[in-house]
C-alpha cells in the first residue's frame, strides 16, 4: 500500500493523540510524509490502535450480552460447566430453565441453550 493512501483523518487523530504541544497538524503531517520510515511506523501504530479499538468493542459487546443474560429472571444458581435453557413466555418475559425444550410440553418460545462457562460467562451452544 502506498504511503499516500493512508487516511489523513486517521493520521491527524493519531497525531493529536500523541502530540504534547500545539504544533500545526498540517505542517506536522507534511513533515512526517517526507520521512517515509517514520510515516510507515506511524501508519503501523495507527493500524494497531484500530485493531485494539475493535477488540475493545468486542469485549464490551460480550460484557453487555452476559450482563443481560445474568439479569434474566431466574430462581437458579448458575454453576459453571452446566447448560441452561432460555425461554420467552407469552408476556415476552425471558426466563431460565434446566429443562430442555424436548423434555417437556410447553407453550413458551425457546430462545436458546447456553453453557455457563468456567469464566462465569454464557456461551451459546
Amino acid at each position: 500500500m502506498s504511503l499516500d493512501k493512508i487516511d489523513k483523518n486517521h493520521l491527524d487523530n493519531l497525531l493529536l493523540t500523541l502530540s504534547k504541544n500545539n504544533i500545526d497538524n498540517n505542517k506536522l503531517v507534511e513533515s512526517i510524509k517526507q520521512n517515509h520510515i517514520e510515516y510507515g511506523q506511524l501508519k503501523l501504530i495507527a493500524s494497531q490502535i484500530d485493531s485494539l479499538r475493535k477488540q475493545a468493542e468486542i469485549i464490551i459487546e460480550k460484557a453487555q450480552f452476559n450482563t443481560n443474560l445474568l439479569n434474566v429472571k431466574s430462581n437458579l444458581t448458575f454453576v459453571s460447566g452446566n447448560n441452561y435453557h432460555l425461554y420467552k413466555n407469552n408476556r415476552d418475559e425471558l426466563f431460565w430453565s434446566l429443562i430442555a425444550p424436548n423434555e417437556w410440553n410447553h407453550s413458551n418460545t425457546f430462545v436458546g441453550t447456553y453453557l455457563y462457562d468456567y469464566d462465569k460467562c454464557f456461551e451459546k451452544v
